[in-house]
Parts: structure tokens; sequence; C-alpha cells
């Protein structure tokens, strides 16, 4: 999946939430997004519903190459994202079931946080102290859904914030229309404390207009062969 990823670009539309003490907010964003060695490049589109300027456009442009080339270098420190075959190394499974889901049937397994892993990163120490479960479908064995909720309190900032017990992430994944298995949704519910407040922030993408942007052929749909 890694392999095939990085020859799309897709858009993304970001829809943000966030409710404290004081205020209540709402942002949305659309992106360009495309993958350069496994880091995810977020090219900025509209902020808004207000489409980005010409001098936008060319200092987001530029921003996007350094990250390219500190992503080919193996030097960048933006952020670190988390794909589905990370998730898969961070759990053990837990229990099976069998249930249909969009229409199709669907292995169901409960996920615990793997008990030898060492996380790398922030992102994987973050993700590995949550509980869920994954939907795989049995027919592509493509994962479709992953749904995680931390069963305890998290402090950050040494104890100043924390991220409350209910916290939840949710991830899907859809059949595109040339066979191939891409993200189409990503929901984070967090609660949390600051200081002495309370706040809510809900952050959800949809991704959709998948198309093939590499020089190389396109990539055939799984189990299809390539004619002589």
């Amino acid at each position: 999946m890694e392999e095939t990823r990085r020859g799309y670009i897709c858009t993304v539309k970001e829809d943000i939430r966030a409710i404290n003490s004081k205020t209540t907010w709402q942002s949305t964003a659309e992106y360009d997004l495309s993958w350069r060695e496994d880091i995810a490049i977020f090219r900025p589109v509209s902020l808004n519903g207000v489409p980005l300027t010409s001098k936008q456009s060319i200092a987001a442009d530029r921003k996007i190459e350094k990250r390219a080339k500190q992503a080919e270098e193996g030097t960048y420190k933006g952020h670190e994202y988390i794909d589905i075959e990370d998730l898969l190394s961070i759990y053990t499974f837990q229990g099976v079931r069998r249930e249909m889901y969009e229409g199709r049937s669907a292995i169901v397994l409960g996920l615990a946080p793997a008990p030898n892993f060492t996380p790398q990163n922030s992102a994987e120490e973050r993700f590995h102290e949550l509980f869920g479960s994954i939907w795989i479908d049995e027919q592509d064995e493509q994962v479709v859904l992953v749904e995680t909720v931390y069963d305890h309190s998290r402090h950050f900032a040494g104890g100043l914030g924390s991220i409350l017990e209910g916290s939840r992430l949710r991830f899907e994944q859809q059949k595109t229309s040339d066979g191939i298995w891409m993200p189409s949704r990503t929901a984070i519910d967090i609660y949390g404390r600051a200081g002495i407040g309370k706040f809510y922030r809900h952050v959800e993408s949809t991704f959709s207009r998948y198309r093939w942007f590499n020089d190389e052929p396109e990539p055939l749909p799984p189990g299809t062969m390539q004619s002589p």
C-alpha cells in the first residue's frame, strides 16, 4: 500500500470545531495531499472557503519543496504521519467476529497496545496508549475501519494539560474507482484539560478525488494480472 500511495494525490477537506470555557470556533481548509518517502505533504488550496492568493500559493509551494527535499534526505522533523501499516505494528489482536460493513463482509478484531512495542516518535507513543477495534474486508483483506479510544487520561506539558478518558480516533478506508484501497475519512474527538479549564476539539478530514500523478504507469488493482 505504501508504494502505491506514493504515486497518488488527493483532495483533503478538513473541518475543525473547538470549544473551551471562553469561546467556540470553527475553521475549514482544503488541501492537496501527496506523499514523499512516507511523509504526508499537505498543500493548502483554500482556508475557510477562500482560495489562496498567488503570493500564498508561491510561499506554500516553496515550503512543500523544502519538506519534500527533507523527506528524501530523511531529515524532515515536521508532522509525524501514522499510516494504517504503522497502526498494525503498534497493537496486538484480541478476539474475532464477522459482521457486515458498508454492505461487505468484514472480520473484526479487538486492539490492545502491544506489550513489547517501543514507540519511535511522539505520534506512535500517543497511539500506543489506545484501545479499540479494527475491521478488515474479508474479500480484499484490506483494513476498512479502525476505531480507538483512550481508556485513561494522558498528561502533557509537565502535567499542566491532559487528554481525558473517552477521547477517540476513527480511521476509514474505501475502495477507489480503480480498485485501490485508500484513506477516505478520519475523525478525532479530543476531550481535554488545560490549566483549570476543559476543552473539546473535533477534527474531521475527508479524502476524495484520488488521481495518479507519478511518471510511472498507474498500478493495477490487487489480484489483477498484467496483460502480456
